[in-house]
Protein backbone atom coordinates (compact mmCIF):
# COMPACT_ATOMS: atom_id res chain seq x y z
CA UNK A 1 0.00 0.00 0.00
CA UNK A 2 2.93 2.58 1.19
CA UNK A 3 4.24 1.21 -2.29
CA UNK A 4 1.30 2.55 -4.24
CA UNK A 5 0.76 5.86 -2.38
CA UNK A 6 4.34 7.21 -2.70
CA UNK A 7 3.86 6.02 -6.58
CA UNK A 8 0.97 8.59 -6.73
CA UNK A 9 2.86 10.99 -5.42
CA UNK A 10 6.22 10.84 -7.29
CA UNK A 11 3.64 10.50 -10.54
CA UNK A 12 2.16 13.86 -8.95
CA UNK A 13 5.27 15.61 -8.15
CA UNK A 14 6.86 14.67 -12.04
CA UNK A 15 3.14 16.24 -12.96
CA UNK A 16 3.61 19.78 -10.94
CA UNK A 17 7.13 19.87 -12.37
CA UNK A 18 6.59 19.30 -15.75
CA UNK A 19 3.55 21.84 -15.72
CA UNK A 20 5.76 24.33 -14.55
CA UNK A 21 8.63 23.49 -16.93
CA UNK A 22 6.51 24.56 -20.31
CA UNK A 23 7.68 27.91 -20.50
CA UNK A 24 6.30 30.51 -23.22
CA UNK A 25 8.60 30.77 -26.87
CA UNK A 26 8.77 33.90 -28.90
CA UNK A 27 9.06 34.40 -32.40
CA UNK A 28 10.10 37.04 -34.26
CA UNK A 29 12.35 38.83 -37.13
CA UNK A 30 15.69 40.32 -35.73
CA UNK A 31 15.55 43.60 -37.31
CA UNK A 32 19.29 43.21 -37.74
CA UNK A 33 19.97 40.06 -39.71
CA UNK A 34 16.47 39.50 -41.13
CA UNK A 35 16.77 35.69 -39.88
CA UNK A 36 13.18 34.80 -37.75
CA UNK A 37 14.58 33.57 -33.97
CA UNK A 38 12.94 31.39 -31.34
CA UNK A 39 13.49 31.98 -27.64
CA UNK A 40 11.76 31.53 -24.47
CA UNK A 41 13.13 35.24 -23.74
CA UNK A 42 11.44 37.90 -25.30
CA UNK A 43 13.05 39.75 -27.37
CA UNK A 44 14.45 43.56 -27.16
CA UNK A 45 11.56 46.17 -26.59
CA UNK A 46 12.09 47.51 -29.90
CA UNK A 47 11.22 44.52 -31.86
CA UNK A 48 8.24 44.29 -33.48
CA UNK A 49 5.28 41.23 -35.02
CA UNK A 50 6.63 39.32 -31.74
CA UNK A 51 4.46 35.84 -31.81
CA UNK A 52 3.90 34.13 -28.72
CA UNK A 53 3.59 30.14 -28.71
CA UNK A 54 0.17 29.19 -29.17
CA UNK A 55 -0.91 32.03 -31.79
CA UNK A 56 0.07 32.52 -35.18
CA UNK A 57 -1.04 36.86 -34.29
CA UNK A 58 1.29 39.23 -33.06
CA UNK A 59 1.25 39.70 -28.94
CA UNK A 60 0.45 43.57 -29.68
CA UNK A 61 -2.60 43.08 -31.69
CA UNK A 62 -4.20 40.25 -28.88
CA UNK A 63 -3.88 43.45 -26.46
CA UNK A 64 -6.27 45.58 -29.04
CA UNK A 65 -8.73 42.59 -28.51
CA UNK A 66 -9.64 43.53 -25.37
CA UNK A 67 -11.14 46.55 -26.39
CA UNK A 68 -13.59 44.83 -29.01
CA UNK A 69 -16.93 43.18 -28.55
CA UNK A 70 -17.11 39.26 -27.97
CA UNK A 71 -18.20 38.94 -31.54
CA UNK A 72 -15.36 41.23 -32.85
CA UNK A 73 -12.96 39.10 -31.55
CA UNK A 74 -14.13 35.81 -32.77
CA UNK A 75 -14.67 36.99 -35.89
CA UNK A 76 -11.22 38.06 -36.36
CA UNK A 77 -9.87 34.91 -34.94
CA UNK A 78 -11.81 33.16 -37.56
CA UNK A 79 -11.61 35.59 -40.47
CA UNK A 80 -8.52 37.71 -40.24
CA UNK A 81 -8.58 40.71 -42.17
CA UNK A 82 -5.52 41.27 -44.60
CA UNK A 83 -5.61 44.35 -47.34
CA UNK A 84 -3.08 44.56 -49.95
CA UNK A 85 -3.13 48.37 -50.95
CA UNK A 86 -0.72 51.06 -52.78
CA UNK A 87 0.30 54.05 -50.53
CA UNK A 88 -1.14 56.39 -53.14
CA UNK A 89 -4.12 54.84 -54.68
CA UNK A 90 -7.72 55.93 -54.30
CA UNK A 91 -9.33 52.76 -54.22
CA UNK A 92 -6.71 51.63 -51.39
CA UNK A 93 -7.93 54.61 -49.65
CA UNK A 94 -11.73 53.90 -49.90
CA UNK A 95 -11.00 50.25 -48.88
CA UNK A 96 -8.71 51.34 -45.66
CA UNK A 97 -11.82 53.81 -44.65
CA UNK A 98 -14.46 51.51 -45.09
CA UNK A 99 -12.52 49.24 -42.86
CA UNK A 100 -11.78 51.85 -40.27
CA UNK A 101 -15.26 52.63 -40.33
CA UNK A 102 -16.92 49.49 -39.78
CA UNK A 103 -13.74 49.35 -36.76
CA UNK A 104 -12.74 45.99 -38.07
CA UNK A 105 -9.31 44.81 -37.24
CA UNK A 106 -7.00 44.24 -40.15
CA UNK A 107 -3.56 43.55 -41.50
CA UNK A 108 -1.94 45.83 -44.46
CA UNK A 109 0.74 44.89 -47.30
CA UNK A 110 1.35 48.03 -48.46
CA UNK A 111 2.76 47.36 -51.81
CA UNK A 112 5.69 49.88 -53.01
CA UNK A 113 8.43 47.66 -55.18
CA UNK A 114 8.78 45.19 -57.62
CA UNK A 115 9.70 42.88 -55.69
CA UNK A 116 6.24 43.17 -53.21
CA UNK A 117 4.48 43.02 -56.46
CA UNK A 118 6.50 39.70 -57.31
CA UNK A 119 5.62 37.99 -53.55
CA UNK A 120 1.80 39.30 -53.67
CA UNK A 121 1.64 37.55 -56.88
CA UNK A 122 3.30 34.42 -55.24
CA UNK A 123 1.04 34.40 -52.54
CA UNK A 124 -1.70 35.52 -54.05
CA UNK A 125 -1.41 34.52 -57.90
CA UNK A 126 -2.68 38.14 -58.81
CA UNK A 127 -1.47 41.67 -58.37
CA UNK A 128 -4.78 43.95 -58.31
CA UNK A 129 -4.99 46.58 -55.65
CA UNK A 130 -6.73 46.68 -53.29
CA UNK A 131 -6.98 42.72 -52.59
CA UNK A 132 -9.21 42.18 -49.47
CA UNK A 133 -8.81 38.77 -47.71
CA UNK A 134 -11.65 38.10 -45.08
CA UNK A 135 -10.43 34.83 -43.57
CA UNK A 136 -9.74 32.95 -47.25
CA UNK A 137 -12.17 34.68 -49.00
CA UNK A 138 -10.84 37.42 -51.19
CA UNK A 139 -12.61 40.14 -53.05
CA UNK A 140 -10.11 42.09 -56.03
CA UNK A 141 -10.61 45.53 -56.55
CA UNK A 142 -12.71 48.01 -54.42
CA UNK A 143 -16.11 47.13 -54.35
CA UNK A 144 -17.76 48.55 -51.22
CA UNK A 145 -20.79 46.08 -51.51
CA UNK A 146 -18.35 43.41 -51.92
CA UNK A 147 -16.34 43.93 -49.44
CA UNK A 148 -19.58 44.10 -47.06
CA UNK A 149 -20.64 41.14 -47.99
CA UNK A 150 -17.63 39.25 -47.24
CA UNK A 151 -17.37 40.85 -44.05
CA UNK A 152 -20.85 40.20 -43.06
CA UNK A 153 -20.83 36.89 -44.00
CA UNK A 154 -17.41 36.22 -41.54
CA UNK A 155 -19.81 37.60 -39.14
CA UNK A 156 -17.99 41.24 -38.42
CA UNK A 157 -20.24 43.89 -37.26
CA UNK A 158 -21.64 46.45 -39.36
CA UNK A 159 -20.28 49.68 -37.71
CA UNK A 160 -17.79 50.44 -35.44
CA UNK A 161 -19.91 51.45 -32.18
CA UNK A 162 -21.06 47.64 -32.23
CA UNK A 163 -17.28 46.32 -32.71
CA UNK A 164 -16.97 47.91 -30.02
CA UNK A 165 -19.42 47.21 -27.57
CA UNK A 166 -18.66 44.98 -24.75
CA UNK A 167 -20.99 41.75 -23.94
CA UNK A 168 -23.50 42.19 -21.51
CA UNK A 169 -22.44 46.78 -22.04
CA UNK A 170 -25.48 48.47 -21.93
CA UNK A 171 -28.07 46.04 -20.51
Amino acid sequence: MKKIISGLFACLAMCVLASGASAEVYRWVDPATGKTVYSDKPPPGTVKGVVRSGSSRPAEEKKEDSKLSFEMQEAARKFPVLLYSAPDSEFSNEARALLSKRGIPFRENVIQTEDEVKAMKNLTGDTTIPTLYVGRQSVRGFNAEEFNRILDLAGYPKDKKQAEEKSGEGS
